[in-house]
């Protein structure tokens, strides 16, 4: 997505050294800030719609294996969240939450509820991830007269051996204040070797047509019948109140 810029060496070394203890902090503080911003929201007022539209793609230790690519794009109102990869698609409201399962034409649907205290966890430990990571670069480069931030942190050992990660490296929009990409290396061990997540969109103020509940209306006709476009589709209802 991004050219990758030069390795400075040798003469900048010592520059580059006293760089990254000064930078360190604040370089750790855009990228945690910026976790807190897309993590913290919550559900939006009336008439808002959040939109987020994302790729990654992984490439396997095994190089005569095919990298894999994966399209996600969640739409979330006052009243309900759409998620769909090219695998998986959520409607969810306070009411159900549908999970359809396209390759075995199954519906899983449960209880719902807007479960923001899951991302709030998985917030605070992305953070400590940055925390525990060690700025190794970061340098400044040019992309159709828009500069960008390339930073490359290194887990401590610990955390590191724990998730298999040997690098993260982002690509921070200063002007927009925004994480482009995600590069994650993995240790050798482990068997993908890199991810890379581009994030394509992520608006707090989404102006285009969005979905909106109640969730059943995209599967229940009227009669209750399942709607056509899941013809052949198995529903399996596994709300507490039918399992209670």
């Amino acid at each position: 997505m991004r050219t990758k810029g030069m390795y400075h060496f040798c003469l900048l070394m010592l520059l580059l050294i006293n760089t990254v203890a000064l930078a360190q902090e604040d370089e750790k503080r855009l990228i945690i800030s910026y976790i807190d911003k897309i993590g913290h929201f919550s559900i939006p007022e009336k008439g808002v719609v959040y939109h987020m539209n994302m790729n990654m793609v992984s490439f396997l230790q095994n190089r005569k294996m095919k990298p894999s690519e994966l399209k996600m794009e969640l739409f979330m109102t006052s009243d309900m969240i759409k998620y769909t990869t090219g695998l998986v698609t959520v409607y969810q409201d306070s009411l159900d939450c549908f999970v359809v399962i396209h390759k075995d034409k199954k519906i899983f649907l449960r209880d719902g509820g807007f479960k923001l205290d899951k991302m709030e966890g998985l917030v605070q430990f992305q953070k400590k991830l940055i925390t525990h990571s060690r700025l190794v670069s970061c340098n400044v480069f040019e992309l159709e007269g828009n500069e960008f931030k390339r930073m490359r942190f290194r887990p401590e050992d610990k955390i590191g051996e724990q998730l298999k990660i040997k690098e993260l490296e982002f690509v921070y929009d200063p002007r927009e204040k925004t994480i482009e990409s995600l590069r994650i290396k993995y240790q050798a061990d482990n068997p993908v070797a890199v991810q890379v997540i581009n994030y394509n969109e992520i608006n707090f103020n989404y102006k285009g047509k969005a979905p909106s509940g109640p969730a059943a209306k995209y599967f229940f006709k009227k009669n209750g019948a399942l709607q056509d476009n899941y013809a052949g589709y198995q529903l399996i209802d596994n709300r507490l109140k039918n399992n209670g």
